[in-house]
């Protein structure tokens, strides 16, 4: 009977006065939320671009501008095959028109430039448009791969006829994605 005696004994002893090594443990709630959103394409461009001023030249001077980054981000998903998806950016400009006079958009040039793949995978190939008179194709996205973003900086230029008269000349670049 002192063999229970001494186990209970020596069990409550070790309750009572618990080692400085016993081992601790705590808990962390975790949590993961899978989005429901369907995604989408989108495109963001520069508010402001601003050509270099220019002496009205005597014969046809072509001048050029690089805009700041143009960016495409692609999170759409495709139920049919959720990772293959393409795109097409399009770009047009309006005629730049000053108090008395105009430089048409078929003056406008467009160089897309290499494209900088920011996050995922995509193919872009670059396009170079001599005129923005009418909707281009300037820059299309292929064999990209789940969600990704592309970015790049286009190349403007504007063919400026001699003896063009004096003023600031205003218009505007419109860039979509599909």
């Amino acid at each position: 009977m002192t063999k229970p005696l001494v186990a209970i004994l020596l069990t409550s002893l070790v309750s009572f006065f618990p080692g400085t090594n016993m081992a601790q443990a705590g808990t962390t709630q975790l949590k993961f939320v899978i989005n429901p959103n369907l995604g989408g394409l989108s495109i963001s461009v520069p508010a402001e671009g601003i050509f270099a001023s220019l002496l009205s030249p005597d014969t046809l001077t072509v001048v050029s501008l690089q805009l700041e980054y143009v960016t495409v981000t692609d999170t759409r998903r495709n139920l049919v095959n959720p990772l293959i998806r393409a795109w097409t950016t399009d770009a047009i400009a309006t005629d730049f028109i000053s108090g008395t006079d105009s430089l048409t958009a078929s003056s406008i040039g467009y160089s897309a430039g290499p494209a900088t793949i920011l996050s995922g995978s995509a193919g872009v190939t670059e396009t170079t448009r001599e005129t923005l008179l009418n909707t281009v194709p300037v820059q299309t996205g292929a064999s990209t791969t789940g969600n990704h973003v592309v970015r790049w900086r286009p190349t403007l230029t504007i063919a400026v006829p001699g003896l063009k008269s004096q003023g600031e000349y205003r218009g505007s670049l419109t860039h979509s994605v599909s």
